[in-house]
This record gives C-alpha cells, sequence and structure tokens, in this order.
C-alpha cells in the first residue's frame, strides 16, 4: 500500500495535446497539457521539496514505467515551478552520456540547449550534449567545457554527489524503470536521495498496486509517491 505521499494530491491527471502548445509559468512544453488538479499537486510537491524536504533531499529522481510514461513533462514542470523559490536547479537526462536538459539558474531563468544555440544567451560557447566533460564542468557551476580537460571515465554517482554541492536540487529525468533497466541506469536511480514514479494508465491494469510496490521497492531511493498519467497516446 503506497502512503509514502507527501503531497494531497495522490495522481497527477496529466493529458497530452499534440497540435498545441502550452505555456506554464514560463515553460513552453509542446506534448502536455495539464489539468488543475496536476498543477496544484505539483505546486504542492515543490513546496514539500522547498520546505520540509529540503533539508534531506539533494537529488531527486523522476522515473517511470513504460516508454510513455511522461516523466520528462512532470520534471520539466517541477523544475520549473521550484524556481519560483529562486533555488538553483538543475535538470538533467538520466542518460547523462547523452545530453543536458535543461539547467535552471535562478527565479523563473532557465538556459536550454536550443536558447544557447539560438543566441548564445548566458554562455560564452554552445554546450556540447554528447561530451562527459562538459557534464563535469556543469556540475561545478560552469557548463563552458575546457576541451583539453576530458573526463575518459564517467562516474555517475562521483559527478552526482559534486553537482549537489553546487545546486539546490539535482533533478534526473531517468529511463524508464523496469527488469530490464540497465546498470548504467540503475545506478544514477540509486544515487538519488528520493524518486518519483510516473505510470501510464494504459499500464496500470497490467502494473497492479502490488506490481507496482514491488517496483517502488526495488528502488534503493526513497520513494515519495507516484504520478498516474492519463496520457493515451
Amino acid at each position: 500500500m503506497l502512503t509514502s505521499i507527501p503531497f494531497s494530491a495522490q495522481y497527477f491527471n496529466a493529458t497530452r495535446a499534440r497540435k498545441y502548445s502550452m505555456q506554464y509559468n514560463g515553460l513552453i512544453t509542446d506534448d502536455c497539457q495539464l489539468e488543475a488538479p496536476t498543477a496544484n499537486a505539483i505546486s504542492e510537491l515543490a513546496q514539500q521539496l522547498h520546505g520540509s524536504l529540503s533539508d534531506q533531499l539533494q537529488s531527486l529522481c523522476i522515473t517511470g514505467v513504460g516508454n510513455k510514461a511522461g516523466r520528462s513533462s512532470i520534471a520539466m514542470l517541477l523544475a520549473n515551478e521550484l524556481t519560483k523559490y529562486d533555488l538553483k536547479i538543475l535538470l538533467v537526462n538520466g542518460d547523462l552520456d547523452k545530453c543536458m536538459l535543461r539547467t535552471y539558474v535562478g527565479k523563473q531563468r532557465h538556459v536550454g540547449l536550443a536558447e544557447v544555440v539560438a543566441s548564445n544567451q548566458n554562455l560564452s560557447t554552445a554546450i556540447q550534449p554528447t561530451s562527459a566533460e562538459n557534464l563535469d564542468f556543469l556540475s561545478r557551476g560552469n557548463p563552458i567545457a575546457d576541451r583539453l580537460m576530458r573526463n575518459e571515465v564517467f562516474d555517475q554517482q562521483q559527478w552526482l554527489a559534486q553537482a549537489t554541492q553546487t545546486y539546490d536540487l539535482v533533478i534526473v529525468d531517468a529511463a524508464p524503470f523496469n527488469k530490464t533497466t540497465s546498470d548504467n541506469d540503475r545506478a544514477i536511480v540509486d544515487a538519488c536521495d528520493a524518486n518519483v514514479l510516473v505510470v501510464n494508465q494504459q499500464h496500470f491494469g497490467a502494473w497492479s498496486k502490488l506490481a507496482l510496490s514491488n517496483t517502488i521497492g526495488a528502488l534503493k531511493s526513497r520513494s515519495l509517491g507516484y504520478v498516474l498519467n492519463q496520457s493515451s497516446n
């Protein structure tokens, strides 16, 4: 029985819209339309992360069951909500060797790869999304990598520990968590202080509450609760 949910809403009711984008607190997404209960629940979770959980958590993993769980949309909206508290938030893809999604540098200010490439805003050089050395510099609060300093051996847990010293909270948008999850993906999930599990409603019939509890039990990091995504896409 899932009882470790610190926010009042047990489910986020997330639906998707294919043909139009929505703007939510300054963040534009092209795949997520939120109903009021969802926005309220995200706001409540952000309040918990800023308030009672702020001394306990330095890193949070957003993972899911199934490839279309909608975890990335939830992760971005949560990170953007946390900027209201003028926190320094780092949001990265769980596959750290592939790309950096977005780094939030303060209240309602964020820098994404698209903005960097388009206008060079806030950074003197564009981030190369496939190089581990850039993540090393990013974790130190400086996303500009010196190409002469390469990080050939990349330790995910060491990187995360370093990043949490620079940012108020590191949010990891991790790969779907299931029986076939790779050791590398498990390592970054296990390294986080806590997690929120996103479940697509279409998979909820196959994933009973017991199975969902077992999945959460397999996560070594503490679970704050789960999201039931009602997307049909």
